[in-house]
């Protein structure tokens, strides 16, 4: 499976967004891929997760400690600011030779990245301001 075979909202919507997130110069690295994603999920709803790619501690714990990217999951496909993407795309993407791993972002434990309080509203504005609300759309269920 690639990208293009994912719904076709999910390849509409992931063009969009990586042609269209320059155009409102949102800050990417150091964090910011957390904040985007949380905007975007607030906006898309519950059909989608956080998800991150990084590896475990050293210390045997098997939890993602030390995290490099974070992404939205809608189904079998993922959505960040550069696109949408097949996990193995994703993986390709951000991580071509190494041992890193995707799974479930783990909320409690933050996995140091940092979001600035208020920062996620001022994302999901944006979103609403670019593509409209997200019922217009029915990416609300």
């Amino acid at each position: 499976m690639k990208a293009k075979d994912c719904p076709e909202w999910v390849v509409f919507f992931g063009e969009a967004l990586k042609h269209g997130i320059s155009g409102f110069n949102w800050p990417y690295g150091g964090g910011n891929c957390l904040t985007f994603a949380k905007a975007l999920k607030q906006y898309l709803g519950e059909r989608a997760s956080l998800w991150a790619i990084g590896w475990p501690k050293e210390d045997g714990e098997e939890r993602l400690d030390i995290v490099s990217h974070v992404a939205v999951k809608v189904g079998d496909c993922f959505l960040d600011g550069f696109g949408a993407w097949t996990e193995k795309e994703l993986m390709r993407q951000w991580h071509p030779k190494s041992d890193a791993r995707l799974e479930p972002y783990d909320y409690e434990r933050r996995q140091g990245l940092h979001c600035p309080p208020g920062l996620v509203d001022v994302y999901y504005r944006k979103l609403v301001r670019f593509f409209g609300e997200p019922e217009e759309h029915g990416l609300r269920p």
